[in-house]
């Protein structure tokens, strides 16, 4: 009986006589080219090769689609091809070892997208925190300038009114008691309105919050007319519709403006350039008001 053996280091040290029956591995060694039961894993090859052609079908159905550059690619193949050395020595991990492997980075990748996603949360609420306080200011120092708001009072003004309105989910200020739960309502029996609140502040003196504004000068309560006749002018802070200054929440009032410039144009101009503003009105604009005195 001839004994054949299964794998010669190199072929010279293969019998001549049986080196038809011997094939290189594509590593230097020499392998018997025999599919002898027992001796090689013919089932698990021709699983492995049919699984194999397969692969390479779907790949030529695909090459020339969309799906192409998918997850079935030639290289991805290729992967698979150089597996087949773990897949036919039987050096797979087993379905166990396959689904604790996936179950761990499954749940890796769950907290790593729970971290971002409430990370994202908090900086979404922080920004929509800002807009709604920036809103509200905005609200509230515009509601105060025509009643003669005073250049330094913008913060102590802005203050009151946060203490009093939130945002509600459509983005409008409402207005609250003190426990920050109570609805507060205005005189007209209809929810508190950051204006209704401005001005219920500024004219009354004894529960409100007159001392941020300017006295009226006996004016009549105008918003043109208050302080001194020019408007910004006097260390009374009067008001002036013209004046930009940021720092302290005070911003032009073009509506108040307006007025002055049609009731009074020279009056608009001392009161602009007072205010830093070149302007100059135009012969057309003066006809008009004189005519319609």
């Amino acid at each position: 009986m001839i004994k054949l053996k299964r794998v010669y280091d190199k072929k010279e040290s293969v019998p001549e006589a049986q080196l038809g029956l011997y094939k290189e591995n594509g590593e230097g060694k020499w392998v018997l080219d025999l599919e002898i039961d027992g001796l090689t894993p013919t089932k698990r090859v021709d699983d492995f090769r049919e699984t194999n052609l397969k692969l390479v079908g779907r790949l030529k159905e695909y090459g020339d689609s969309e799906y192409g550059e998918g997850d079935m690619t030639p290289a991805r193949v290729t992967e698979l091809v150089a597996k087949e050395g773990d897949f036919v020595a039987g050096n797979t991990k087993n379905k166990e070892e396959i689904e604790k492997l996936v179950d761990k980075r499954t749940e890796e990748m769950r907290k790593t997208h729970d971290r971002e996603k409430k990370a994202l949360n908090d900086k979404n609420a922080e920004l929509t925190g800002k807009l709604q306080k920036i809103s509200i200011e905005s609200k509230a120092i515009e509601a105060a300038i025509p009643l003669g708001l005073k250049k330094t009072a913008a913060d102590d003004l802005v203050m009151r009114v946060l203490k009093v309105f939130k945002m509600d989910e459509n983005g409008n200020p409402v207005a609250y008691e003190a426990d920050g739960r109570t609805a507060r309502f205005g005189s007209s029996g209809e929810r508190l309105t950051i204006e209704e609140f401005v001005k219920n502040g500024a004219t009354d003196k004894e529960q409100g919050f007159a001392h941020l504004f300017a006295d009226s000068g006996g004016a009549g309560g105008d918003p043109t007319k208050r302080g001194s006749r020019d408007g910004g002018g006097g260390d009374d802070g009067g008001y002036n519709p013209w004046i930009n200054d940021a720092s302290k929440g005070i911003i032009p009032n073009r509506t108040e403006q307006n007025k002055i410039i049609k009731s009074d144009p020279d009056l608009a101009e001392r009161m602009a350039k007072r205010a830093g503003v070149d302007l100059k009105i135009g012969e057309a604009t003066r006809a008009g008001v004189k005519a319609g005195m």
